[in-house]
This record gives C-alpha cells, sequence and structure tokens, in this order.
C-alpha cells in the first residue's frame, strides 16, 4: 500500500493549486489527511486545494485515513520577493487599556506584507495584525519577526502608562 502523488511541488506567493493523488491498491479507502510543517507558508483545505500564503519551504503530508502509517511527503517550495528590510518604530508609549497599531514596514514593497508578533509577558496583547492592547503599567517588549523565510527580527520597547483616573468632585450646593 502507498499514496501516489507529486513528490515537489514549487508555487509562487499566492498560487492555488490543486494536489491529486490515488491510495495503493485502487480498491483501498481513498480517504486522506493532510498536514502541513508550516501553515504560514501555506494552507491546504480538506479537498487538496493548496493556497501559498507566503514565500518559504515547507512540507505536505498526505496520510491514508484508514491506515496511519502510510505517508507520502511533498516538498512545496514557494518562491516569492523575500524582505531585505524591516523598519519599525523601536519605542512606543500607550495608556492602560488603550489600543494602538503597531506601525512597520517591510521591504521591498512587493515581499510578504506580514509579521508573527511575540511577547514574552501577560501585560500587553497582541493580535496577527499588530494591534497591540495594554493591560498593565511598566515598560515591556515586543520582538517582530518576519515569515517569508528572512529571518528578519526587530524588538519594540512598550512603555505603559497609568491612565489618568477621573477625579469626581462633589460640591454642597447651599444658597
Amino acid at each position: 500500500s502507498a499514496i501516489e502523488s507529486v513528490s515537489e511541488l514549487e508555487l509562487k506567493y499566492q498560487e492555488s493549486y490543486q494536489l491529486k493523488w490515488d491510495v495503493l491498491p485502487k480498491e483501498s479507502v481513498q480517504d486522506v489527511m493532510f498536514d502541513v510543517a508550516n501553515s504560514d507558508i501555506l494552507s491546504i483545505d480538506d479537498n487538496g486545494l493548496i493556497y501559498a500564503n507566503c514565500p518559504g519551504e515547507t512540507i505536505i503530508k498526505i496520510i491514508s485515513c484508514s491506515q496511519n502509517n502510510i505517508v507520502k511527503e511533498i516538498k512545496v517550495n514557494v518562491s516569492g520577493t523575500i524582505a531585505n528590510e524591516l523598519i519599525v518604530e523601536e519605542n512606543v508609549e500607550i495608556g492602560l487599556g488603550e489600543e494602538l497599531l503597531l506601525s512597520y514596514q517591510i521591504n521591498p514593497i512587493d515581499a510578504y506584507q506580514k509579521l508573527k508578533f511575540t511577547t514574552d509577558n501577560n501585560a500587553l496583547e497582541i493580535n496577527k495584525d499588530g494591534v497591540l492592547v495594554a493591560l498593565k503599567a511598566g515598560n515591556y517588549s515586543i520582538t517582530c519577526n518576519t515569515i517569508d523565510g528572512s529571518n528578519l527580527q526587530k524588538v519594540i520597547n512598550v512603555k505603559v502608562n497609568e491612565s489618568e483616573k477621573p477625579v469626581f468632585s462633589l460640591f454642597n450646593n447651599v444658597t
């Protein structure tokens, strides 16, 4: 028993490709699952439709659902312009509870324009689009990495200020 398919694929960044395969012998159950080593580089749906998310190299495994020891590995290379420069604002200030969209620039402009943001604390929350929410006052850092294989990295220092608390004054109005 085996799975027959291509061994290597060359795709361009943002290209789609319909993967074809056969579980051998032909009378075998044809149901398969897919596993992608690096889902930043590409994604694949249950029907084998591949989408090249960003430049890089990864491996897709086609796994037989009836006999999971039957596996076909496909080496996929996604070509595209690789980033050669990452520019970030290295020091930002934000008030407690505020939201801030981190600004960055990846050059050249036709390179993959997304970053992976990580922080080693629970005082900052950051989503995949670079929206930062400050949860605790203090000084922290965020690491930004390109995910197109260029391995560029920058650190952003974040100062979270205590928010000004409103002061209410009560007057006794005596007439």
